[in-house]
């Protein structure tokens, strides 16, 4: 509950500090972007599994994740396993798979190994006794995360969702379109198919995948504070990037950015809010 209470009030001064900025902005005569700031973008709608099958022994846990799942919106179903449940999951489209590994006879990994054979469904495995080499051997034959019973119903939904951002960030990024455009800005010009960062002076710079989705986060808004959560958003929707390296990956291209002509710094620190990137944009093309 402390927790819960300590981010509430960070996500308050956070704000608060955001609105005073804003206001700052407005007397120079600049219009800062406002509320979208702090939405998620449309490619990062937080997802939530929509179907999810219960392979479980435990009937007490199936009742108490069916009433959990169904407060969620989100359609579960509870079975044992069985050959016909490998050829019904062969042709599904579950969202995940929750395979308890505790009762199976023999081999208690068999069951994972069997529906791996026959789908890609992304399951999570349980027990009571997962010991860290039952979790490694788990991993190696294509579990997507491993927990240790008695399951928390919250957790298990977290990780349930973390499972599905990661399908669909996949999913997006395997039909995407590779970006196109060219941008000129302060002296500088970037390309995005090859993501060539060109300077005045003609000198070429070629950007990693981080470094140009950060920039062209930057170009997309000039001018205006975005705050660090918005910019690792950006990047997380092209790229895999942790919360920890937002501020490296910024140093990294404020460092670039001060070898051509600029006599300011492009990328500004906006205290308690973020960062802005103070130049003129023209798209070429």
């Amino acid at each position: 509950m402390d927790a819960i209470l300590r981010q509430g009030a960070f996500e308050q001064e956070r704000r608060g500090a955001f609105r005073n900025f804003t206001r700052r902005m407005r007397k120079r005569g600049l219009k800062p972007l406002q509320h979208s700031l702090f939405a998620a973008s449309p490619r990062l709608t937080a997802s939530s599994p929509s179907e999810i099958l219960l392979v479980d022994n435990d009937a007490s846990l199936e009742q108490q994740l069916l009433r959990f799942l169904s407060s969620r919106d989100c359609r579960a179903e509870a079975v044992r396993f069985s050959e016909e449940l490998l050829a019904v999951v062969e042709h599904s489209h579950w969202s995940l798979i929750l395979l308890d590994i505790e009762f199976a006879k023999g081999d208690r990994f068999d069951r994972l190994r069997r529906l791996r054979a026959v789908s890609d469904i992304p399951v999570l495995v349980t027990s009571r006794r997962l010991m860290p080499i039952d979790r490694i051997v788990a991993l190696e034959l294509g579990a997507d995360v491993c927990i240790n019973k008695p399951l928390d119903p919250h957790e298990f939904w977290a990780q349930a969702r973390a499972i599905e951002r990661r399908q669909k960030l996949g999913r997006y990024r395997l039909h995407r379109r590779p970006e196109q455009g060219t941008y000129k800005f302060d002296g500088w010009t970037l390309t995005l198919s090859d993501r060539a960062l060109v300077d005045s002076a003609g000198s070429c710079s070629s950007l990693s995948r981080p470094t140009c989705a950060l920039l062209l986060a930057f170009i997309d808004s000039p001018r205006r504070p975005l705050s660090r959560e918005f910019l690792l958003r950006a990047i997380q929707s092209r790229e895999d990037v942790c919360d920890r390296s937002i501020d490296a990956l910024v140093l990294r291209l404020r460092r670039l950015l001060q070898h051509g002509d600029a006599t300011k710094p492009l990328i500004r620190t906006a205290r308690g809010v973020g960062y802005v990137f103070d130049a003129v944009v023209e798209r070429l093309h």
